[in-house]
């Protein structure tokens, strides 16, 4: 377990550094969405309410006290 644990540290000190400058946000793919330049606010996709994701069923048996 001992002889385990140094040849896992002896190959984690022989890896290559990643280069200098690397632009991980690109390498990635990650989407920079622009702040709102009045409010600083990031912007969201706008909220689509529905029956589903309003709990409507529960709000009407609470109304009718059937719950």
């Amino acid at each position: 377990m001992l002889m385990t644990a140094a040849v896992a540290a002896g190959l984690m000190l022989l890896q290559q550094a990643p280069a200098e400058g690397t632009d991980w946000d690109a390498e990635f793919g990650v989407e920079v969405k622009e702040r709102d330049p009045a409010t600083g606010e990031l912007p969201v996709d706008p909220y689509v309410q529905t029956n589903a994701n309003a709990d409507a069923e529960l709000l009407c048996h609470l109304k009718t006290g059937s719950v």
